[in-house]
């Protein structure tokens, strides 16, 4: 069981809060921008906040060392799942979906590395 949190754990979970911030913000952007060529639409604003909310609970569950690697895998999973949800209403979303994507896999695989992998739920036992 690991004791310290291992510095890759740290910046990983960092990314998963900076893309929190990121969502969230480029939803109020894009609800922002619409409001030039009309009324102000507060779905792209909702959408970024409801993104944001499984980065975090996955970048805090990470940092903390609480969350097993399972609970991560499927917060994170749920970003794709809204975006392709979303995507037919919105092709500058469905143009993030590989990334979203690769990113998921790239998690996964992180996640099944030795350090990161002793690290996750260690907490809980």
């Amino acid at each position: 069981m690991a004791s310290r949190r291992p510095p890759s754990v740290t910046l990983v979970g960092a990314l998963l809060l900076v893309a929190a911030g990121l969502s969230i913000l480029g939803g109020i952007v894009a609800s922002w921008a619409s409001q030039i060529s009309g009324p102000a639409e507060l779905a792209p604003a909702l959408f970024g906040i409801g993104i944001a909310v499984p980065f975090v609970a996955a970048g805090t569950g990470l940092l903390s060392g609480w969350m097993p690697r399972r609970a991560l895998l499927l917060c994170v999973a749920a970003v794709p799942v809204a975006v392709v949800a979303v995507s037919p209403f919105s092709s500058d979303l469905a143009a993030l979906l590989p990334v979203l994507l690769l990113g998921w896999l790239w998690l996964s695989w992180y996640l099944g590395r030795p350090l990161p992998a002793e690290w996750v739920g260690s907490a809980r036992r």
